[in-house]
């Protein structure tokens, strides 16, 4: 696995955009997943025979992380698990890690990608919860990305924390050049509002202007998150994710399990060699170049994500 770990390693500091060719990737993702289906008895029987492409490379439902260990490392190995927001201890997933490096590299390079250049005063709504994968991401973006020798603010929150100050029309301006990131997600802690209300919103709450007004997709079950990107001209009901060069997007039937041209998420994470490399998320999209379209949850699909975590407001 270290051998495994140190490419992944240098695929990342590439940067985010790094142009991993499809042989590269396909050795790489095909080595991790046999990696993974012979030290984890789960992986091993949902791929009982070895793949010759990384298309055909099992994904596996983030469901089934509240069910099973899917990791393929001993017990005694385990540096942290994080879980994801369910409402109750049976339904929350558990991504268990044997070191956090990778995940670090990872999200901090989206993070860069997607911010630009310079630092800033980092402001978390994010409750500090040692099992939450996003309240470890706002540590490491104070860690990384703070300076005092700035004013700029960077702000990150789940949607529904901003809701309610939408709600009472508060006021709380931003110095010149913040930027604020909102991470999705409502789980029924409040009204449900469309993405343009959302950001037109924030943007009057804290006085910045909408193209500084960002979103991440990530999931506890995934190590490198799909982010937009700070001055972005579109509105944002019509603003795309980008996934970082060393995964790759699967667009599935969720009937069939084939490609199709509108289904169910699916991402090959070389960042997850401790676990699963191709995860099947519960979210509908579509594929636009090398950008992703949300299109909401698969209908009877339970609420997950991290933003039951973000419950502070300024």
């Amino acid at each position: 696995m270290l051998k495994l770990k140190a490419r992944v390693r240098e695929l990342i500091a590439r940067g985010f955009e790094t142009e991993v060719s499809d042989g590269e990737f396909n050795e790489l993702a095909l080595a991790i997943h046999a990696h993974q289906a012979a030290h984890c008895a789960e992986i091993g029987r949902v791929s009982p025979t070895r793949p010759s492409d990384w298309r055909n490379i099992p994904l596996v439902p983030t469901s089934l992380f509240s069910r099973f260990r899917l990791a393929a490392f001993p017990p005694d190995n385990t540096f942290r698990v994080f879980r994801s927001s369910g409402t109750t201890a049976s339904t929350r997933s558990a991504h268990h890690f044997d070191d956090l490096d990778l995940y670090r590299a990872a999200s901090m390079a989206g993070a860069r990608w997607a911010l630009g250049e310079g630092s800033f005063d980092v402001r978390s709504l994010v409750t500090d919860d040692p099992e939450s994968s996003l309240a470890c991401m706002a540590t490491w973006l104070r860690e990384d990305l703070s300076s005092l020798a700035t004013s700029r603010r960077l702000v990150l929150g789940s949607a529904f924390s901003f809701v309610p100050m939408i709600d009472k029309d508060a006021r709380d301006p931003l110095p010149a050049g913040s930027v604020v990131i909102e991470t999705g997600g409502y789980k029924g802690r409040s009204r449900e509002i469309s993405r343009s209300e959302l950001h037109a919103g924030i943007s009057r709450i804290h006085d910045v202007s909408d193209d500084r007004i960002i979103s991440e997709y990530g999931m506890c079950e995934l190590s490198s998150p799909l982010w937009q990107q700070v001055g972005d001209p579109r509105v944002p009901d019509e603003r795309l994710f980008r996934s970082a060069g060393w995964t790759r997007i699967r667009i599935v039937d969720p009937e069939t399990g084939e490609d199709a041209e509108e289904g169910l998420i699916g991402i090959l994470d070389l960042a997850n060699v401790h676990s699963c490399v191709g995860i099947l998320t519960g979210d509908r999209g579509r594929l636009e170049g090398n950008e992703v379209r949300l299109l909401g949850r698969l209908p009877g699909i339970s609420s997950k994500g991290c933003s039951l975590t973000a419950d502070r407001t300024p």
